[in-house]
């Protein structure tokens, strides 16, 4: 990965947290993504929120941080990231579908993923370095809630990279706060919609992923050791129906004029 500032101070903080990560069991994989796709990362003190991935299309793919977040937090954020950069080499992104509500349920799928991996980074990074601010960093972005389902469903005297009932209670938590999945959907909507509404992205990205089924996310968090724990939550028919996360299909964001 690269990394751009103007200050070496930036760069030093930015070279801590990805070298956190890249001595971590599951922050590993996560740098070896971000490293094949020669992702840029930068620090703004006036980003709004802990960080965001950019695609790239006609620009270098980029991940901001926030700089005014603390370096535990920062490390956290970035891994929350890199799982996004993980999801767009082994995925579609949401706005290559012609219907807004897959655009919109894969979107879903894409943060609670990312969230409930880097929950789990920071339970490695925070029993590593004896060190729970790494836990405490997941209530800047309130994700807090996941955290806590993670650790619940924690099982004793395992690695956690192969506790996949931690990470599927998580990822089940997501859907639970019913501002957070507004949110996203209310971004996904607007995403897919300005895309379509664009001539030469529209041509481009023109119903090249077909229908959302199993195949779209089968790869994700594949780092595990047991493999993808999504795959525990649903069932690989024809028809792709999830088998405990309904909520995933359920009350999709209804753009309101």
């Amino acid at each position: 990965m690269k990394k751009q500032n103007a200050h070496s101070l930036s760069t030093d903080r930015i070279d801590k947290i990805a070298n956190l990560l890249k001595n971590s069991t599951l922050g590993r994989p996560l740098i070896e993504f971000g490293l094949m796709k020669e992702v840029n990362i930068v620090l703004d003190n006036t980003l709004p929120t802990a960080g965001f991935f950019s695609e790239g299309g006609f620009t270098e793919p980029t991940i901001t941080l926030n700089a005014n977040l603390s370096d535990h937090s920062l490390t956290v954020a970035l891994a929350h990231e890199l799982c996004h950069v993980e999801q767009s080499i082994v995925s579609v992104v949401p706005w290559e579908f012609k219907h807004t509500n897959d655009a919109i349920k894969l979107t879903r799928i894409f943060e609670a993923s990312a969230s409930t991996f880097s929950t789990g980074v920071a339970y490695e990074l925070a029993e590593k370095h004896k060190d729970s601010r790494y836990l405490h960093a997941l209530e800047d972005w309130e994700d807090d809630d996941i955290r806590n389902a993670f650790l619940k469903a924690r099982t004793a005297n395992i690695p956690v990279e192969k506790d996949i009932n931690a990470f599927v209670a998580g990822f089940k938590q997501w859907f639970k706060k019913r501002r957070r999945v507004s949110h996203y959907d209310k971004a996904a909507f607007e995403c897919h919609n300005n895309v379509r509404n664009t001539p030469f992205l529209s041509l481009t990205f023109n119903e090249q992923a077909g229908n959302l089924t199993f195949k779209h996310m089968e790869n994700f968090g594949h780092v595990l050791t047991h493999g993808n724990y999504l795959k525990k939550l649903m069932t690989h028919t024809q028809s792709w129906k999830p088998r405990c996360i309904l909520e995933i299909f359920q009350n999709a964001y209804k753009h309101q004029k």
